[in-house]
């Protein structure tokens, strides 16, 4: 992968709207869920395949909840995707 493709990618993602976060609570579980929803673009002349990954961790650092997801981006396109995290109530 070019350096081209990946400063082309990283430029275009944090200067748009490519990246959204929501927070959402189940009223009948009680639990929480965190997702990433994405769609960023790949301005570059290559492919690329981008892994992403969530964890979250409670204070004493230790794992609550994690997942993760890769995704293929042709050159000139975005691809969207969404990555979920559910933090169950205790």
């Amino acid at each position: 992968m070019s350096a081209y493709t990946i400063l082309t990618f990283l430029a275009g993602a944090i200067s748009s709207d490519s990246f959204g976060l929501d927070l959402n609570k189940n009223e009948v579980t009680g639990d929480w869920t965190f997702t990433l929803n994405a769609n960023p673009r790949n301005n570059g002349f290559l492919d690329m395949s981008l892994s992403f990954e969530l964890t979250m961790l409670d204070i004493d650092e230790k794992v609550i909840a994690t997942n993760s997801t890769s995704v293929y981006i042709r050159a000139g396109s975005n691809q969207p995707f969404s990555l979920g995290l559910t933090i169950q109530q205790t």
